[in-house]
């Protein structure tokens, strides 16, 4: 009589304190996902304004190698009208800007190779990084 109902009282006391435990658990672990989910989208985020940057300062590359391309084609045209009677020294100093400005050139060269390779390695993060948030949202959906 009493004593079975108090005894199964308290094994429905047990079983929703066990109940209440998992729940609290599932919690925590639910918030860790939000928080997982959340740096991941940080970091997408930050990949793609790196990109952005990336695609800037090669464009900024770009610009200064024709601008010093142009400069050498414009030496090059001054030293071939020095080469045809002007003073030896006006050609000699044309020379001198020339190697000068295609030093320039192989420098920009290089940057704008430097900044391309950069580019690409942050092209193919992105979608790693995509996947990575669509997975952790699977996750916490799940």
């Amino acid at each position: 009589g009493v004593e079975d109902v108090t005894h199964e009282k308290l094994k429905l006391m047990e079983e929703n304190e066990k109940l209440m435990t998992l729940l609290e658990e599932q919690h925590v672990l639910l918030d860790e996902q939000v928080r997982n989910v959340g740096e991941a989208q940080e970091e997408l985020t930050a990949a793609k304004e790196e990109l952005e940057e990336t695609k800037r300062a090669r464009a900024q590359a770009e610009a200064v190698a024709d601008t010093a391309t142009r400069d050498a084609s414009d030496a090059i045209a001054r030293a071939q009208a020095a080469s045809m009677g002007v003073a030896a020294n006006h050609r000699a100093r044309a020379q001198e800007n020339l190697k000068l400005l295609n030093g320039l050139v192989g420098e920009a060269k290089l940057e704008l190779k430097e900044l391309r390779a950069e580019a690409e390695s942050i092209k193919t993060a992105v979608p790693l990084m995509s996947a990575y948030c669509m997975n952790q949202l699977q996750g916490y959906f799940a």
